[in-house]
């Protein structure tokens, strides 16, 4: 018969669990953090709502890059490829407070408010920051453990097509949404919409604009 030691009876099963500041649960839908971002940025709308009169639209925006995309963009390469039902919730939080910040209502359209204060959606945020991931892998600037993480298309085959010959990364085929979702599948198909001179440039700054990437083609959407 087994009799757990003192060390295995200190070990509680859990359904979520934080680490380095990311709530894991065990299903890993991711629910639970987005909820747990969700909780912050709702704070902070409160915050802009009753601080607007009296500081200027700058300020405001200076607030939202410490209070707000702070969250948004922690590890969101990981968390954002949740359901859209999930992150609809997080989204229309993260509108109102942009609607917030430039004394709009509640129900005015939201794209133009991004463009006129320079401030990425969320999906957007999440292929910036993918973006990033990709181009430090290429040039080998991530830890010894991310090698590997992706295949170049010239590795796979030996055909001279334009895929490979532009540095691009192998995309695997994939018929299931879930297997779309996945790191490997997004950021492949993401690499292989970034301009070339951002792939070749080790050093290349990235410039965030809403109307178009300097890094990627934003007219290819990711499913």
């Amino acid at each position: 018969m087994f009799v757990p030691n003192k060390i295995d009876s200190c070990f509680q099963r859990t359904t979520c669990a934080k680490y380095l500041g990311v709530l894991i649960d065990s299903s890993f839908n991711w629910s639970s953090h987005v909820q747990y971002i969700k909780s912050k940025l709702v704070r902070a709308y409160y915050l802009f709502y009753k601080i607007r009169n009296v500081v200027s639209v700058d300020v405001l925006k200076m607030l939202y890059f410490s209070l707000v995309h702070c969250h948004l963009k922690y590890c969101i390469v990981s968390w954002g490829t949740v359901t859209n039902s999930v992150l609809q919730s997080l989204e229309v939080v993260h509108n109102n407070i942009l609607r917030t910040i430039t004394y709009n209502n509640l129900k005015c359209y939201i794209t133009p408010l991004h463009k006129s204060l320079n401030i990425l959606k969320l999906h957007d945020i999440y292929k910036f920051e993918l973006a990033k991931l990709m181009h430090k892998f290429h040039h080998e600037m991530l830890p010894t453990s991310f090698k590997g993480l992706f295949q170049k298309t010239a590795e796979v085959h030996c055909h001279n097509t334009r895929n490979a010959t532009n540095q691009n990364y192998f995309v695997q085929q994939v018929s299931a949404n879930a297997g779309k979702k996945t790191i490997y599948h997004r950021g492949a198909t993401l690499w292989a919409n970034v301009e070339q001179q951002f792939k070749e440039n080790p050093i290349t700054p990235l410039v965030i604009n809403t109307d178009h990437f300097c890094c990627c083609n934003t007219n290819e959407r990711l499913k």
